[in-house]
């Protein structure tokens, strides 16, 4: 892609002048002008918008982002810092955009993977000190939206949960067929949508757990009708 020649273009030029300055008196700030550029394109490229582009550019960012530098480095502004921005905000346009998919959970690994590596001690260098080493990045404002909505949604389909096992028991007790496998099929997508949003279930097709709340709660509704009648 055209970001990765403009990459490879700016990691050969500070190759090239590295080896220059081994031979002639050159002013060292030259390193730190690429060093710069670096940081500038991978901090001005957009996040892909598909599931593979995403996944594809999060394998490429970690693959670049030098944890032990940064760690040794954590009051300073580099080409790292840019690294690990663009896998935060990877991680959590995946979030939003297909979380359940299969895709996430790769995303999430590499995810989970590199958080690990920069908060445990045991990937510090030996010239670290401790404190550093438990340095964890405030949480984003931009993660609390996504976070409380997932929350709402959770309640919602457990109190629906709970309501259409109420409604299937009281209906077969009351001999109400109808209502009874209703509310029935009504419990089984809820439960379906309940264990897709916790993760305990891959979903088959994106936007599987807002399908199956949806027409489970709408089959709450013919449950009650018969029930009253």
């Amino acid at each position: 892609t055209e970001f990765q020649e403009k990459l490879a273009e700016l990691n050969a030029k500070g190759r090239s002048s590295s080896y220059s300055y081994k031979y002639i008196n050159a002013p060292q700030n030259r390193d730190e002008t690429i060093n710069r550029q670096k940081r500038d394109l991978i901090s001005t490229y957009p996040i892909p918008n598909t599931k593979e582009d995403i996944l594809e550019f999060m394998i490429l960012a970690s693959a670049n982002f030098d944890e032990n530098y940064y760690l040794s480095h954590l009051n300073e502004e580099d080409v790292s810092d840019a690294w690990l921005a663009k896998i935060k905000q990877c991680y959590q346009k995946a979030r939003i955009s297909f979380h359940g998919d299969p895709s996430f959970f790769k995303i999430q690994e590499i995810y989970d993977s590199t958080m690990a590596k920069i908060n445990q001690p045991a990937s510090i260098p030996p010239n670290r000190n401790l404190q550093q080493a438990n340095y964890i990045q405030p949480p984003s404002t931009e993660t609390e939206a996504p976070t409380k909505k997932s929350s709402k949604f959770k309640k919602a389909n457990i109190v629906m949960l709970i309501i259409s096992g109420i409604l299937c028991l009281g209906s077969f007790l009351s001999y109400m067929i109808g209502s009874g496998v209703a509310s029935g099929v009504s419990f089984a997508l809820l439960l379906n949508s309940l264990l897709i949003e916790t993760g305990a279930k891959k979903p088959k097709k994106e936007n599987s757990r807002i399908v199956s709340f949806v027409f489970g709660v709408i089959l709450l509704a013919p449950a009650l009708m018969m029930l009253a009648l």
